[in-house]
């Protein structure tokens, strides 16, 4: 070991015992899944000639009884692979990007080789926000972990699904995609041409450019240098530029007046036609993409099989901790002020010699970065997220609101009288109103907002579906796209009332998709006018509930969707729209024990499953029924 090791490796037994997050890194790394961990390669080095590889644990707690054994000064981690053992192939692996300071050694001038100050420390910081932007709006990725490795840059773990089944060659094809060619011009005929900017170049430049004279031309002092000027003018394509522009330099001594003077010169060439500028009009953009465009180790990116330092362990050269950090608070990050095995070891031994706080390691240096960052990409059901939010705000169960909308082929009257019982059936087992909403009835067509517990909502769709083919007085039921969960309901009973619809004086345009948008979001910004209007005038008027119901056409008729509209959507052929039938397919679908992987609140609907409010489901009977509670 070297000296720097050997003064790591007597703090390692107790970082190891009582800092190093464990179950959190199991539960990132394996998603959810103790088989997907079990698949996941670990390194460990020992030393700077023994490494181990080839390393898995099922469980975090055999992953922390081995880590306590061997005391690896380094940890590493690998790919997901078929199986454990060494005769195995590549499942999947996280999609990395590595970015390293020493990289931009040829265009800083504050530090060099592994050294790092919150000066070149902003390289890093436009790389991060390029690959931020590129990831999520270029490729659609969402799961993105940022760590700081330990010493001298970042590392970018890409954890969605889709990121880490991707092959070699299409890493590759990702990392081409954002990494520009060093500043190259080629000749054709009697001058030189460039690459054309394409549209990533130019989204990327839009970032670099409030940066680049402040950190290059200024605060690296770009051009204020012999050496800097030397390397400028050796990027110039052509003899007779370099002679005009040194010209150009000498007579100016600041690394901002000399860059001024270059791009005025450059404007005035393009401008006046001259032979060897010709073909290099974009020659200064190319520049700053040069100097300040991202640089990543390809190695890193393109491997499956590729090793990398693992969050939360010690940098074996630095003795810094490998931590996450929040990109919304990267121009605050200094990599200087990171904390080092060393320092968390005396942190904790001050408290525990105080006895004022008993040794919590929240109240350490390590608590900045925080293993919630990891916890971020960790597989949870939707349960749990609906539990956890509903323990915030103090309730015990959660609603979900729906809107339908369809076509009746009874009286109005008699349409009022069905939706009440199936309405009602609901609430047999039940001391309280489950479902409360309201059933607005035109002629011909309906509009039924509900307010319900998922499985309430699932129960009714399937007893309105069996009375349409039972009775066959019901047409085509459509569900709004409008699914919400609500922590407060609108209503304090379920209501029904006919009414006439206003007339449309707009005219609908073709059936177009953007018309069919259109025409939803006019339909349920009404509805929810209409609902909040009932609403507020219950609560405040001391009158009847049927009398406020009264009449609502002739009362606010700008709040009521226009049967033209309902005709035109139960008619439009768009996949924006799904019938009840269709949402009763997708319950179907959904195993009733299965959880799905969901970090969003509210969850999407189409991703939740039927009965999420229940812990326990009877599946020796009909699939459909839910156990009740015995409690």
């Amino acid at each position: 070991m070297s000296t720097c090791e050997e003064n790591i490796y007597k703090y390692l037994d107790i970082y190891y015992q009582r800092f190093f997050p464990y179950e959190e890194l199991c539960a990132w790394l394996g998603y959810g899944d103790v088989a997907t961990l079990s698949f996941r390669e670990f390194s460990f080095r020992l030393s700077s000639q023994l490494f181990i590889r080839n390393k898995s644990f099922p469980i975090p707690s055999q992953m922390k009884a081995i880590v306590l054994k061997e005391l690896p000064i380094a940890i590493n981690i690998g790919a997901i692979y078929n199986t454990p053992s060494v005769s195995k192939f590549f499942v999947e692996k996280e999609l990395v990007f590595d970015v390293d300071i020493s990289d931009y050694d040829d265009v800083r001038t504050c530090c060099e080789g592994s050294d790092i100050c919150t000066r070149c420390w902003k390289y890093i910081l436009i790389a991060c926000k390029i690959l931020d932007i590129c990831l999520r709006h270029d490729f659609g990725y969402d799961l993105i972990l940022w760590i700081f490795s330990g010493r001298r840059g970042i590392h970018c773990w890409v954890c969605d699904k889709a990121a880490r089944t991707l092959n070699q060659s299409t890493r590759s094809g990702i990392l081409n995609y954002m990494r520009h060619e060093a500043l190259k011009c080629f000749a054709k005929e009697d001058h030189f041409q460039m690459r054309k900017l394409n549209y990533y170049d130019r989204r990327v430049l839009a970032i670099i450019e409030p940066e680049f004279i402040p950190l290059c031309v200024v605060d690296q002092n770009l051009l204020g240098t012999e050496e800097g000027v030397d390397y400028f003018l050796a990027l110039l394509p052509d003899n007779e530029a370099r002679t005009d522009v040194k010209r150009l330099f000498n007579d100016r001594t600041s690394s901002i007046d000399r860059w001024n003077s270059f791009t005025e010169y450059h404007k005035d060439m393009i401008n006046s036609g001259v032979r060897y500028w010709k073909g290099l009009e974009e020659y200064p953009d190319h520049v700053k993409l040069h100097y300040c465009g991202p640089r990543f180790d390809s190695n890193v990116t393109e491997g499956t099989t590729h090793l990398l330092r693992c969050p939360f362990s010690v940098h074996n050269e630095t003795g810094k901790i490998v931590i996450p950090f929040d990109l919304a608070d990267v121009e605050k990050f200094d990599p200087s002020t990171v904390p080092t095995i060393k320092r968390l070891i005396t942190e904790i031994n001050v408290l525990n010699r105080n006895r004022s706080i008993e040794g919590d390691v929240a109240h350490t240096s390590l608590h900045f970065g925080g293993v919630a960052k990891m916890a971020e990409t960790t597989k949870k059901s939707i349960l749990d997220v609906v539990e956890k939010n509903l323990k915030i705000i103090n309730y015990s169960t959660y609603i979900t609101r729906f809107s339908y909308f369809g076509e009746y082929f009874h009286s109005s009257e008699e349409l009022q009288e069905v939706m009440k019982k199936i309405v009602k059936a609901l609430h047999v087992d039940s001391n309280e109103n489950l479902v409360t909403g309201l059933l607005l009835v035109y002629p011909k067509f309906y509009i039924h907002l509900l307010e319900a517990p998922e499985d309430v909502i699932y129960m009714h769709f399937k007893d309105l579906c069996e009375n349409k083919i039972r009775e066959k007085k019901f047409g085509k039921t459509v569900v709004l796209p409008t699914y919400h969960h609500v922590y407060h309901r609108f209503f304090v009973d379920w209501f029904h009332v006919y009414t006439l619809a206003p007339s449309l004086l707009e005219k609908i345009e073709k059936q177009t998709l953007e018309e069919i948008k259109r025409q939803i979001s006019n339909c349920c910004m009404k509805l929810y006018h209409l609902c909040n209007y009932i609403s507020r005038v219950m609560h405040d008027d001391a009158n009847d509930d049927v009398e406020i119901l009264f009449n609502l056409n002739e009362k606010v008729p700008q709040y009521l969707p226009e049967s033209t509209v309902l005709e035109f959507l139960l008619n439009a052929k768009s996949s924006v729209l799904k019938t009840v039938e269709d949402y009763l397919r997708i319950y179907r679908d959904v195993p009733c024990i299965e959880f799905y992987d969901d970090t969003i609140w509210p969850p999407p609907s189409d991703n939740m499953p039927r009965y999420a409010s229940e812990k326990c489901v009877d599946q020796g009977k009909d699939e459909d029924l839910i156990r009740k509670k015995t409690s």
